[in-house]
């Protein structure tokens, strides 16, 4: 026996695939299943099936008073103060992670694990992130966040596999039944509703806080009128009425003053920026690591090339991009990498 270890199952066949591999490895696997939102009959049937068909053990554990509490509350402050959240970046090491751990130490399970396509390398006492090996299905750009308490502990078998061979795995293993779903998108916690839906739900007096108000070009000149701020993002171009031919995107949301500023398109390239809420797996990759790169996803274009950093203060680094990236909304992760390694992630201000 190889030893224990706890598979997050979200009902999903990344997951169960894992589950199945740990199985064939001689580990002894338990599941765990956090339960974020009501409802949702179809993944409760899934978890049985797939209970069954491994002969794994599923621990359902009632989440959705955290999940409420910190995601969000961190959705709603986010947009409230102006900002892009990427909400899968935060749950992460905030919830996801967080109760996993939590759950192993409960029931004595040495390992956790989870159906992620990323890599797990230990060099110099430290545990440190890789790309997937394949660059269409890599998700370390969403776990910066973790620490060395989850890292330590974590193995990622998905990390050397693609999506057709974990589906063809998971064909010839009795868990076809999972294979005609969909991949997930977007915010989780959405349940098929759009931002706006979800802002009528979660901001207390909506219509009373938040109010239309002007669109300044940029020499501060009013030009139009916006619904809303938080109904916007760095980037956007529709849903601005402007009195003018020029095609504009939003290029500041300004929500104490309530006004957003437009600009063409072609402005809205930065060749440096600030970013804080400093995470790096060792803070000598600050100094030491050569060739680093940037990665920026959300509404904007990512910067291609390498980019240099500047130590502002303890909690704030300027970075300086080889090319420029397009659409920098502030709230956004920028993670760094050294070739295939992650070095950490920072949020744009």
């Amino acid at each position: 026996m190889k030893g224990s270890v706890l598979v997050a199952l979200s009902g999903g066949i990344d997951s169960a695939v894992s589950a199945l591999l740990f199985k064939n490895r001689g580990f002894k696997v338990t599941g765990v299943h956090f339960n974020f939102f009501p409802g949702n009959e179809t993944q409760q049937s899934n978890l049985d099936r797939i209970s069954e068909t491994l002969d794994v053990p599923i621990i359902r554990k009632d989440a959705i008073e955290l999940f409420e509490d910190e995601m969000i509350r961190y959705f709603t402050r986010f947009h409230l103060t102006g900002l892009t959240p990427s909400s899968c970046a935060h749950c992460n090491p905030h919830v996801k992670y967080k109760l996993l751990l939590q759950v192993a130490d409960e029931h004595w399970i040495e390992n956790i694990a989870t159906g992620h396509y990323i890599r797990l390398k230990k060099e110099e006492g430290l545990f440190r992130i890789y790309k997937g090996k394949y660059p269409d299905k890599d998700q370390s750009y969403y776990l910066w966040g973790l620490k060395q308490d989850v890292l330590s502990r974590l193995i990622t078998p998905l990390g050397t596999y693609n999506k057709n061979e974990v589906t063809g795995i998971a064909r010839k293993n009795g868990l076809g039944f999972l294979t005609g779903k969909k991949e997930s998108r977007g915010l989780c916690f959405a349940q098929g509703r759009t931002c706006d839906e979800m802002f009528v739900d979660y901001i207390p007096d909506l219509k009373k806080n938040i109010r239309p108000g002007n669109i300044l070009n940029k020499e501060g000149k009013t030009i139009g009128r916006h619904k809303g701020y938080i109904y916007y993002t760095v980037g956007q171009k529709r849903d601005l009425e402007v009195d003018t031919k020029d095609k504009l995107c939003v290029a500041k949301i300004d929500a104490e003053k309530n006004i957003l500023v437009v600009e063409p398109w072609k402005n809205l390239y930065a060749s440096e920026f600030m970013v804080t809420d400093l995470h790096w797996t060792h803070s000598d990759d600050l100094y030491k690591s050569e060739n680093i790169q940037v990665i920026i996803r959300g509404f904007g274009l990512n910067p291609g090339g390498n980019c240099r950093l500047g130590i502002v203060s303890e909690n704030r680094i300027k970075v300086y991009l080889d090319e420029p990236a397009w659409a920098l909304a502030p709230g956004q992760p920028a993670v760094f990498y050294s070739g295939e390694r992650l070095l950490g992630g920072s949020i744009i201000v």
